[in-house]
């Protein structure tokens, strides 16, 4: 008969699980499960590959927080695909720096309201070059374009494509069969202007007139030492020139101003001269007066020699009887 098994000491044991299960909680996850964790919602349009469960949110290299969940949901409207990513912040890890609490808490999500306003944006990251695993990086991007998909249930944060998404996009869009096409050509075209007789006889032409270079830089070698000579000596004279020049100029510049003092002294007195012989000579100056009074008398005694001697002409015994009546 098989012994019953003791009820108590069968609760002690799970009692005993129990607080070791909780311990190790505590002791390995650092009180993990029992602190305060922001869920936010995270829509990337493109692939996810490489991102998994656990991967690290990072901001600028810091770990804040860690992936939660992935999932892929559909609109049926418009036929398309999202994938909703969810990561669990740790506030902890961002303290304020006035009083060292902690900038944001569960259920209060005015702070990071203020951050995306600001421009707080995430997007996928490399996290391995190796394996090729992603993560969440968290940054400021001021001016990027505010996009939200959710339904406002769990707060959202905004996300930017990957670089990579946009270097794919970016070749995507390019016309790739064009540009080709135009490289073809233009390859063609370099081919046949390479291998064209024009280009041949260009090269030769070209060799030629190298040739004919050198030869004349050669004869202009030869020659520019004479004229060179020529050069140096020629300056050496203007040189000379210049400081016989230089010397003399300063008594020439005293001796032409002692001139024109001596010329404006004399044209003063020039001006002078002119002034009294104007004054003298003006119709209403005395000198003039006297002139004309002498010429008038002048006059009046030519006339009285005149008459005297046409009476002589007359009558000459004047000169002997004198004038009178005859009888």
């Amino acid at each position: 008969m098989a012994r019953e098994a003791n009820k108590a000491m069968l609760g002690a044991f799970v009692v005993g699980a129990l607080a070791l299960l909780a311990a190790a909680v505590l002791l390995f996850g650092s009180g993990r499960f029992m602190k305060d964790r922001p869920q936010l919602v995270l829509y990337f349009k493109g692939s996810v590959r490489g991102l998994n469960i656990g991967a690290p949110v990072v901001f600028r290299g810091v770990p804040v927080g860690s992936v939660t969940e992935i999932r892929l949901i559909h609109d049926p409207d418009t036929l398309a695909f999202f994938i909703p990513v969810f990561i669990e912040f740790e506030p902890e890890r961002i303290l304020n720096m006035k009083d060292g609490t902690v900038v944001e808490r569960k259920g209060d999500y005015r702070v990071l309201g203020q951050l995306v306003e600001k421009g707080l944006r995430a997007r996928l990251a490399l996290q391995s070059f190796v394996t090729g695993q992603l993560m969440i990086e968290l940054d400021f991007e001021p001016g990027s374009e505010l996009v939200l998909r959710g339904d406002g249930k769990t707060p959202e944060l905004p996300t930017l494509p990957s670089p990579m998404e946009e270097l794919t996009r970016t070749l995507q869009n390019l016309p790739i069969e064009s540009i080709m096409a135009q490289l073809n050509e233009a390859v063609t075209g370099l081919n046949r202007m390479v291998n064209s007789p024009v280009v041949a006889d260009t090269a030769a032409s070209l060799n030629e007139t190298l040739q004919e270079v050198r030869r004349l830089v050669a004869s202009v070698n030869t020659q520019v030492g004479p004229v060179g000579q020529s050069l140096a000596g020629a300056a050496q004279r203007y040189g000379a020139l210049a400081d016989k020049l230089d010397r003399q100029l300063p008594d020439t510049l005293a001796q032409a101003t002692r001139t024109l003092e001596s010329l404006s002294a004399a044209s003063a007195r020039a001006e002078a001269a002119l002034a009294a012989a104007h004054s003298t000579i003006r119709d209403d100056s005395r000198t003039m007066t006297e002139v004309q009074q002498a010429l008038r008398e002048m006059g009046a005694a030519a006339r009285s020699l005149r008459a005297l001697a046409e009476y002589l002409e007359r009558h000459p015994e004047a000169l002997l009887r004198g004038k009178g009546e005859y009888r």
